[in-house]
């Protein structure tokens, strides 16, 4: 295993021998991953709320109709 592998989705602890490159790149890397995470938990959340919204409509149609 390198020392820049990530193991069982841990951040791997780079090496005193790591060049400048592959610390950017990892920093990168774990940036790139907590946007992606935070993505999907927005995404979730706006499910959630429209979800929400649906039923509510739902409820609004369903009035209106007596």
């Amino acid at each position: 295993m390198n020392p820049t592998d990530k193991p069982s989705g841990e951040t791997a602890i780079l090496s005193d021998k790591s060049s400048f490159k592959e610390v950017v790149n990892e920093a990168c890397n774990r940036l790139w991953d907590r946007r992606v995470q935070y993505s999907i938990r927005r995404i979730r959340e706006m499910e959630d709320a429209l979800k929400t919204l649906e039923l509510e409509l739902d409820l609004m149609i369903k009035d209106s109709e007596f």
